[in-house]
């Protein structure tokens, strides 16, 4: 999943591409439920290559609730852009409704 609503953003979304396909940077597991395969999730985007590795159920969750924990400190994930918010929003709901279809 790619937001990027900021140059910051985009740079650390390209740069952590690239890192991954030269094998300097390995895709992980989810951190909360080992879901293989996760994404990138950004903290900093003045830190790229320091992400958290999180499946697309609980990326979305993170994004939407706009609580980052890292190293068992609160922080929140800024946008300014409440439509990025809203599309996130609706995007949880579809994959929740998808999901209870299962």
């Amino acid at each position: 999943m790619m937001l990027s609503s900021t140059p910051e953003a985009q740079l650390a979304h390209k740069l952590t591409w690239q890192a991954i396909k030269a094998g300097t940077l390995v895709r992980k597991s989810c951190e909360v439920c080992g879901k293989p395969r996760a994404e990138a999730h950004h903290p900093d985007y003045l830190r790229p290559l320091k992400v958290r590795w999180l499946c697309t159920r609980h990326h979305l969750h993170l994004l939407i609730t706009n609580v980052v924990s890292d190293n068992g400190r609160s922080a929140r994930h800024t946008t300014d852009d409440e439509s990025v918010m809203a599309k996130l929003a609706s995007l949880w709901r579809i994959w929740t409704i998808n999901r209870s279809l299962r």
